[in-house]
């Protein structure tokens, strides 16, 4: 019931400050358009502000905007200008810009959730050019390099103390589990046979995997009783073997979403 009760609040909210040049979407976890508003993963508004100027807004479920740009048309990819990501935290997390094409052109620059910088470099044409640079999640440098029509012509790499390195780390790794994942899936799975209180019903957690693989509870969608949420959080965070993600030279924190189904008994 309450989690009914966000979605139409959070959709009623939406068009209480709407005119007739807006428009609200529902969309699932890929992005994709959708009716249902209760299967929804994300919202989004698409505000007209001249004829060839609009501004689109997403929104996590929790009714927190986590994106903006602006497009030269209701096509989505026809962005302009200014593009904006906004983290967890309520903080900006990378800030970019686009041309008249379309293309990212200018500099970009992002942001850790703790405030170090990411990186910065400048597109040119929606191609990497010129110099960039990509930082250790403690601020320290992790890589830099020069660029010419998107591709590395000379770089340098450099460990979290600072010290240069003769090789790099792997240029992307995505998240892995100590024996898969398939095996983190069933220590989640017996979530449902720890808990105390009989629940019936899904809910979708947001986990940040931080730097040193560990698990940090961020967010849930779907009601959660107090005394339950504290077990969740407590059963999840204590859950080890996990790797964090690898990208240009680095270990990142990042997020997953995980849906554990329970059932009463």
């Amino acid at each position: 019931m309450k989690k009914v009760f966000l979605i139409a609040f959070i959709f009623s909210s939406f068009l209480s400050y709407s005119q007739k040049d807006t428009i609200v979407q529902f969309l699932d976890r890929n992005g994709k358009i959708i009716k249902n508003a209760s299967e929804a993963n994300y919202y989004q508004t698409i505000i007209k502000r001249t004829d060839t100027l609009y501004k689109v807004s997403r929104y996590r479920k929790n009714g927190k905007l986590f994106a903006y740009w602006f497009t030269q048309s209701k096509n989505l990819k026809d962005k302009i200008g200014q593009s904006v990501l906004i983290d967890y935290n309520d903080s900006i997390s990378s800030i970019s810009y686009y041309n008249s094409l379309g293309k990212k052109h200018g500099k970009s620059t992002g942001w850790f959730d703790n405030r170090n910088k990411n990186f910065e470099g400048r597109f040119i044409n929606g191609k990497k050019e010129e110099l960039w640079r990509y930082y250790h999640y403690n601020g320290k440098i992790a890589q830099q390099g020069f660029f010419k029509n998107d591709s590395v012509v000379k770089a340098s790499y450099f460990d979290d103390k600072g010290n240069k390195m003769k090789k790099s780390l792997p240029c992307m790794e995505e998240i892995k589990f100590k024996g898969g994942m398939l095996n983190f899936y069933r220590k989640i799975r017996k979530l449902s046979s720890k808990v105390t209180r009989k629940i019936d019903g899904k809910i979708i957690l947001t986990l940040l995997i931080t730097t040193e693989g560990n698990i940090q509870f961020i967010d849930n969608f779907g009601y959660i009783p107090m005394e339950l949420k504290d077990q969740v959080i407590t059963h999840i965070e204590a859950i080890k073997g996990f790797f964090p993600k690898v990208l240009n030279n680095r270990k990142i924190p990042s997020l997953i979403t995980l849906p554990i189904n329970f059932q009463a008994r």
